[in-house]
Protein backbone atom coordinates (compact mmCIF):
# COMPACT_ATOMS: atom_id res chain seq x y z
CA UNK A 1 0.00 0.00 0.00
CA UNK A 2 1.08 3.73 -0.43
CA UNK A 3 1.95 5.60 1.30
CA UNK A 4 -0.60 9.05 1.97
CA UNK A 5 0.09 11.55 0.20
CA UNK A 6 1.35 15.10 1.66
CA UNK A 7 0.00 18.16 1.25
CA UNK A 8 1.24 22.15 2.58
CA UNK A 9 -2.13 23.98 3.19
CA UNK A 10 -1.61 28.12 3.61
CA UNK A 11 -4.15 30.78 4.80
CA UNK A 12 -6.30 28.88 7.63
CA UNK A 13 -7.69 31.24 9.54
CA UNK A 14 -11.52 29.79 11.20
CA UNK A 15 -14.29 27.69 10.33
CA UNK A 16 -15.17 30.01 7.12
CA UNK A 17 -12.03 30.37 5.73
CA UNK A 18 -11.62 28.33 2.10
CA UNK A 19 -8.41 26.87 3.47
CA UNK A 20 -10.46 25.25 6.24
CA UNK A 21 -12.61 23.53 3.90
CA UNK A 22 -9.76 22.73 1.52
CA UNK A 23 -8.29 21.00 4.90
CA UNK A 24 -11.09 19.21 5.81
CA UNK A 25 -11.47 17.70 1.53
CA UNK A 26 -8.14 16.63 1.83
CA UNK A 27 -8.02 14.51 5.13
CA UNK A 28 -11.46 13.13 4.17
CA UNK A 29 -9.58 11.75 1.17
CA UNK A 30 -6.56 10.59 3.57
CA UNK A 31 -4.13 13.26 2.81
CA UNK A 32 -1.48 14.27 5.20
CA UNK A 33 -0.99 17.83 6.11
CA UNK A 34 0.86 20.76 7.36
CA UNK A 35 -0.72 24.33 7.70
CA UNK A 36 0.26 27.60 7.95
CA UNK A 37 -1.46 30.49 9.52
CA UNK A 38 -0.72 33.89 9.70
CA UNK A 39 -0.14 34.89 13.17
CA UNK A 40 0.35 32.86 16.17
CA UNK A 41 -2.80 33.98 17.51
CA UNK A 42 -4.82 32.30 14.62
CA UNK A 43 -2.65 29.20 14.96
CA UNK A 44 -3.88 28.72 18.42
CA UNK A 45 -7.01 29.12 17.94
CA UNK A 46 -7.27 26.39 14.95
CA UNK A 47 -5.40 24.03 16.58
CA UNK A 48 -7.34 24.07 19.67
CA UNK A 49 -11.01 24.39 18.26
CA UNK A 50 -11.28 23.16 14.51
CA UNK A 51 -8.57 20.23 14.36
CA UNK A 52 -9.78 18.57 17.51
CA UNK A 53 -13.01 18.13 15.27
CA UNK A 54 -12.28 16.41 12.47
CA UNK A 55 -9.86 14.36 14.18
CA UNK A 56 -6.60 14.72 12.77
CA UNK A 57 -8.49 13.51 9.41
CA UNK A 58 -9.18 9.44 8.82
CA UNK A 59 -6.33 7.74 9.99
CA UNK A 60 -6.66 10.08 13.07
CA UNK A 61 -2.88 11.41 13.06
CA UNK A 62 -2.37 13.20 9.48
CA UNK A 63 -2.49 16.95 10.49
CA UNK A 64 1.38 16.86 10.56
CA UNK A 65 1.33 20.16 12.37
CA UNK A 66 1.47 24.08 11.52
CA UNK A 67 3.25 27.44 12.02
CA UNK A 68 2.90 30.73 11.67
CA UNK A 69 3.96 32.00 7.97
CA UNK A 70 4.00 36.14 7.40
CA UNK A 71 4.44 35.59 3.54
CA UNK A 72 5.08 39.63 3.54
CA UNK A 73 8.44 38.65 5.14
CA UNK A 74 11.48 37.83 3.21
CA UNK A 75 13.15 35.95 6.04
CA UNK A 76 9.99 33.82 6.87
CA UNK A 77 9.76 33.23 3.36
CA UNK A 78 13.44 32.11 3.11
CA UNK A 79 14.07 30.77 6.45
CA UNK A 80 11.52 29.92 8.49
CA UNK A 81 9.28 27.77 5.63
CA UNK A 82 11.97 25.65 4.80
CA UNK A 83 12.98 25.09 8.71
CA UNK A 84 9.41 24.42 9.59
CA UNK A 85 8.77 22.15 6.80
CA UNK A 86 12.24 20.36 6.68
CA UNK A 87 10.48 19.52 10.93
CA UNK A 88 7.32 18.60 9.97
CA UNK A 89 7.48 16.66 6.87
CA UNK A 90 10.74 14.30 7.93
CA UNK A 91 11.46 12.57 5.00
CA UNK A 92 8.32 12.82 3.38
CA UNK A 93 8.08 14.69 0.02
CA UNK A 94 5.59 17.54 -0.55
CA UNK A 95 3.00 16.52 -3.09
CA UNK A 96 1.04 19.28 -2.96
CA UNK A 97 0.77 23.03 -2.53
CA UNK A 98 -2.31 25.14 -2.29
CA UNK A 99 -2.85 28.86 -1.62
CA UNK A 100 -5.40 30.52 -0.11
CA UNK A 101 -3.62 33.91 1.05
CA UNK A 102 -4.56 37.47 0.04
CA UNK A 103 -4.59 40.49 1.76
CA UNK A 104 -5.04 44.54 0.63
CA UNK A 105 -5.28 47.54 2.91
CA UNK A 106 -8.14 50.03 2.94
CA UNK A 107 -9.97 47.60 0.48
CA UNK A 108 -12.89 49.56 0.91
CA UNK A 109 -10.98 52.14 -0.73
CA UNK A 110 -11.91 52.59 -4.97
CA UNK A 111 -9.06 52.88 -7.16
CA UNK A 112 -8.69 56.36 -7.63
CA UNK A 113 -8.19 56.45 -3.89
CA UNK A 114 -6.03 53.72 -3.47
CA UNK A 115 -1.87 54.79 -1.99
CA UNK A 116 0.75 53.18 -4.35
CA UNK A 117 1.83 51.91 -0.87
CA UNK A 118 -1.50 49.96 -0.40
CA UNK A 119 -1.50 48.88 -4.00
CA UNK A 120 1.82 47.36 -3.83
CA UNK A 121 1.15 45.48 -0.75
CA UNK A 122 -2.09 43.82 -2.13
CA UNK A 123 0.65 42.67 -5.10
CA UNK A 124 3.17 41.73 -2.44
CA UNK A 125 0.90 39.28 -0.40
CA UNK A 126 -1.77 38.19 -2.79
CA UNK A 127 0.35 37.64 -5.94
CA UNK A 128 4.54 37.92 -5.70
CA UNK A 129 3.87 35.35 -2.33
CA UNK A 130 3.23 32.56 -4.57
CA UNK A 131 6.67 32.93 -6.40
CA UNK A 132 8.19 33.16 -2.83
CA UNK A 133 6.46 29.92 -1.62
CA UNK A 134 6.95 28.13 -4.74
CA UNK A 135 10.96 28.83 -4.90
CA UNK A 136 11.31 27.80 -0.75
CA UNK A 137 8.88 25.14 -1.33
CA UNK A 138 11.13 23.38 -4.44
CA UNK A 139 13.34 21.18 -2.42
CA UNK A 140 10.56 19.16 -0.95
CA UNK A 141 8.36 18.60 -3.80
CA UNK A 142 8.14 15.35 -5.10
CA UNK A 143 9.04 14.70 -8.36
CA UNK A 144 6.03 12.86 -9.59
CA UNK A 145 2.98 14.71 -9.70
CA UNK A 146 3.30 17.28 -7.63
CA UNK A 147 0.90 20.02 -7.92
CA UNK A 148 0.49 24.09 -6.27
CA UNK A 149 -2.92 25.33 -6.48
CA UNK A 150 -3.88 29.32 -5.96
CA UNK A 151 -7.04 31.02 -4.89
CA UNK A 152 -8.51 33.81 -7.11
CA UNK A 153 -11.40 34.93 -7.88
CA UNK A 154 -13.78 36.49 -10.44
CA UNK A 155 -11.98 40.20 -10.03
CA UNK A 156 -9.04 39.13 -11.90
CA UNK A 157 -11.00 39.38 -15.25
CA UNK A 158 -13.67 41.38 -14.50
CA UNK A 159 -14.52 44.62 -12.67
CA UNK A 160 -16.29 43.58 -9.95
CA UNK A 161 -18.24 46.68 -8.05
CA UNK A 162 -16.72 46.76 -4.41
CA UNK A 163 -13.59 44.33 -5.10
CA UNK A 164 -11.49 47.74 -5.83
CA UNK A 165 -7.33 46.77 -5.68
CA UNK A 166 -7.72 43.12 -4.87
CA UNK A 167 -8.77 42.69 -8.81
CA UNK A 168 -5.62 43.98 -10.22
CA UNK A 169 -3.99 41.71 -7.36
CA UNK A 170 -5.84 38.54 -8.50
CA UNK A 171 -4.90 39.35 -12.10
CA UNK A 172 -0.98 39.44 -11.37
CA UNK A 173 -1.81 36.11 -9.41
CA UNK A 174 -2.98 34.17 -12.43
CA UNK A 175 -0.75 35.87 -14.42
CA UNK A 176 2.17 33.95 -11.85
CA UNK A 177 0.28 31.28 -12.26
CA UNK A 178 0.40 30.56 -15.76
CA UNK A 179 4.39 32.00 -15.64
CA UNK A 180 5.31 28.97 -12.66
CA UNK A 181 3.29 26.69 -14.91
CA UNK A 182 6.12 27.07 -17.95
CA UNK A 183 8.83 27.32 -15.64
CA UNK A 184 7.85 24.28 -13.11
CA UNK A 185 6.86 21.78 -16.02
CA UNK A 186 10.69 20.42 -16.00
CA UNK A 187 10.07 19.16 -12.16
CA UNK A 188 6.61 18.20 -13.59
CA UNK A 189 5.32 20.38 -10.72
CA UNK A 190 2.01 21.82 -12.33
CA UNK A 191 0.70 25.15 -11.05
CA UNK A 192 -2.89 26.28 -11.31
CA UNK A 193 -5.66 28.84 -9.90
CA UNK A 194 -8.76 28.03 -9.02
CA UNK A 195 -11.56 31.35 -9.21
CA UNK A 196 -14.15 30.55 -6.94
CA UNK A 197 -17.73 32.13 -6.24
CA UNK A 198 -17.53 34.37 -3.62
CA UNK A 199 -17.80 32.67 -0.26
CA UNK A 200 -19.01 34.56 3.17
CA UNK A 201 -15.90 34.15 5.04
CA UNK A 202 -14.66 36.54 7.37
CA UNK A 203 -12.61 38.19 5.16
CA UNK A 204 -14.60 39.06 2.71
CA UNK A 205 -17.36 40.03 5.06
CA UNK A 206 -15.48 42.33 6.52
CA UNK A 207 -13.53 43.62 3.54
CA UNK A 208 -15.59 43.76 0.39
CA UNK A 209 -18.26 46.62 0.07
CA UNK A 210 -21.69 45.68 -0.39
CA UNK A 211 -20.99 41.45 -0.08
CA UNK A 212 -23.86 40.38 0.69
CA UNK A 213 -25.57 42.42 -2.78
CA UNK A 214 -22.50 40.24 -4.19
CA UNK A 215 -23.79 36.69 -3.07
CA UNK A 216 -27.49 37.90 -4.52
CA UNK A 217 -26.60 38.83 -7.44
CA UNK A 218 -24.49 35.18 -7.91
CA UNK A 219 -27.85 33.25 -6.61
CA UNK A 220 -29.66 35.24 -8.81
CA UNK A 221 -28.00 34.73 -12.05
CA UNK A 222 -25.24 31.64 -12.11
CA UNK A 223 -27.29 28.79 -13.37
CA UNK A 224 -26.58 26.32 -10.81
CA UNK A 225 -26.29 29.22 -7.94
CA UNK A 226 -23.70 30.08 -5.98
CA UNK A 227 -21.30 27.18 -5.27
CA UNK A 228 -19.86 26.35 -1.35
CA UNK A 229 -17.02 25.97 0.60
CA UNK A 230 -17.10 22.09 -0.11
CA UNK A 231 -17.45 22.56 -3.65
CA UNK A 232 -14.50 24.63 -4.05
CA UNK A 233 -12.29 22.58 -1.71
CA UNK A 234 -13.38 19.13 -3.92
CA UNK A 235 -12.28 21.16 -7.00
CA UNK A 236 -8.77 21.88 -5.30
CA UNK A 237 -8.25 18.61 -4.12
CA UNK A 238 -9.21 16.83 -7.77
CA UNK A 239 -6.25 19.12 -9.14
CA UNK A 240 -3.49 18.03 -6.86
CA UNK A 241 -4.77 14.26 -7.44
CA UNK A 242 -4.31 11.81 -9.96
CA UNK A 243 -7.65 12.85 -11.77
CA UNK A 244 -5.31 16.25 -12.45
CA UNK A 245 -2.03 15.43 -13.94
CA UNK A 246 -3.06 16.85 -17.26
CA UNK A 247 -3.95 20.06 -16.53
CA UNK A 248 -1.37 23.18 -15.79
CA UNK A 249 -1.51 26.91 -16.13
CA UNK A 250 -5.26 26.86 -16.29
CA UNK A 251 -7.75 29.23 -13.84
CA UNK A 252 -10.80 26.86 -12.94
CA UNK A 253 -13.63 28.67 -12.48
CA UNK A 254 -15.67 26.73 -9.69
CA UNK A 255 -19.03 29.62 -9.35
CA UNK A 256 -22.11 27.72 -10.42
CA UNK A 257 -21.38 28.85 -14.08
CA UNK A 258 -21.58 32.80 -12.80
CA UNK A 259 -18.49 33.75 -14.86
CA UNK A 260 -20.23 32.40 -18.21
CA UNK A 261 -23.16 34.77 -18.23
CA UNK A 262 -24.23 38.20 -18.93
CA UNK A 263 -27.33 40.45 -18.85
CA UNK A 264 -29.94 40.72 -15.60
CA UNK A 265 -31.14 37.79 -13.78
CA UNK A 266 -33.68 34.89 -15.20
CA UNK A 267 -36.25 33.72 -12.78
CA UNK A 268 -36.50 30.24 -15.20
CA UNK A 269 -34.58 29.00 -17.86
CA UNK A 270 -36.30 26.55 -20.55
Amino acid sequence: MSPPRTALIMGVSNHRSIAWGITKSFLEKGWQVVLTYQTDAIQSKVETSLIPKVGGGRDGNNVLGGFACDVSSQQTMETTLTLQLADLLKDRPLDAIVHSLAHAPNLKLPLLETSMEDFTKAHEISAYSLIGVARATQPFLSTANSSITALSYLGAVRAIPGYHSMGPAKASLEAVVRGLALEMAVTQTRVNAVSAGPIATLSAKGGIANFNTMLEDVNQRAPLGNVTQEQVASTVEFLASEGGTGITGQTIYVDGGYSIVGGPASPSLP
